[in-house]
């Protein structure tokens, strides 16, 4: 039997097929090359997106004196454990932890019932004006955070919410484009089934709570994702609305082991390890789940 790409040999029971020594992988030279290229491009790009990472832990695990070393080690010598556990005596990173979570949980839940409610009203409830508005939030996309700081800080100071956690949870409840989202997956769930339903008795509320919500558990699982990486690594905000250092959340904490004297840079380090891993543990959980709820938001527009 001739073939190109590959040998056949006889074996018990018929033909074995081997690949041709001429032809590695069964792929032309050209391919073959241009396949190691691919991947020797891939891996030097992993490479130059790890490192940092790398370095940063390696230096959470060093002496302070020997952060700056020439050549550098890659490899902590001897290895400090002991920054892990001296952390949380040198600052209340345990009470920066905590605000943390009370303003993620907060804005997660705020976020998630009011876009889930003006979704469903975009996407399916008939009113006027609802394009007109609806275009207006999309407008919104476009309005930098720093735009809006001022108008919000003048909102919180006059309401006398500030360094409070509401200052930092409440303007957070409304997002434009977890609204979009929604509203786009909202769209590819047949009307027959909210017909039926409100046929047997279900009014609006039903019909969100039923059908809609369960049905759309692939984009609240990414959005939930969203929500939680923006609550978690958000600085700017947290730093102007807040001011006591009960307040303080980890963004806006990391900056209390930089003073005038310098910088202790492998308690800092340290933080930014015990402040980046939760993200790194969320995403890689859920990320078949971005994939999927914002590749199914885009079959109807």
């Amino acid at each position: 039997m001739e073939n190109n790409d590959a040998l056949y040999v006889e074996r018990s029971g018929g033909l074995a097929r081997i690949l041709n020594p001429r032809r590695p992988f069964g792929l032309s030279w050209p391919a073959f090359v241009t396949k190691v290229l691919r991947h020797i491009f891939c891996l030097v790009l992993i490479i130059v997106m790890i490192a940092p990472f790398l370095w940063m832990a390696s230096t959470s695990l060093k002496e302070l004196k020997k952060v700056f070393a020439f050549p550098p080690n890659w490899i902590p010598d001897p290895v400090v454990w002991g920054n892990y556990v001296r952390i949380w005596d040198v600052v209340p990173f345990a009470r920066y932890y905590l605000n943390s979570l009370i303003v993620v949980v907060g804005s997660m839940s705020g976020q998630l019932i009011i876009s889930c409610l003006a979704a469903y009203a975009f996407a399916r409830v008939q009113f006027k004006g609802r394009n007109i508005f609806f275009l207006a939030i999309l407008a919104m996309m476009m309005v930098p955070q720093q735009v809006r700081t001022i108008p919000l800080y003048l909102i919180v100071l006059n309401i006398g919410m500030l360094d409070t956690y509401w200052a930092i949870i409440l303007p957070g409840f409304f997002n434009a484009f977890s609204i979009f989202l929604l509203r786009q997956f909202f769209l590819t769930i047949p009307k027959d089934m909210d017909e039926a339903a409100i046929i047997d008795g279900a009014n609006h509320a039903g019909v969100l709570i039923k059908i809609i919500i369960p049905l759309s558990k692939p984009v609240l699982s990414a959005l939930t994702v969203f929500i939680f990486l923006a609550s978690w690594n958000s600085l700017l905000w947290p730093l102007i609305a807040t001011s006591s250092e009960r307040m303080r959340v980890l963004t806006v904490a990391l900056s209390a082991f930089t003073d005038l004297y310098g910088t202790d840079w492998p308690m800092l380090m340290t933080a930014s390890i015990l402040v980046i891993a939760p993200t790194i543990v969320i995403y890689l959980v859920n990320q078949q789940f971005i994939a999927r709820g914002i590749v199914m938001t885009g079959l109807k527009g």
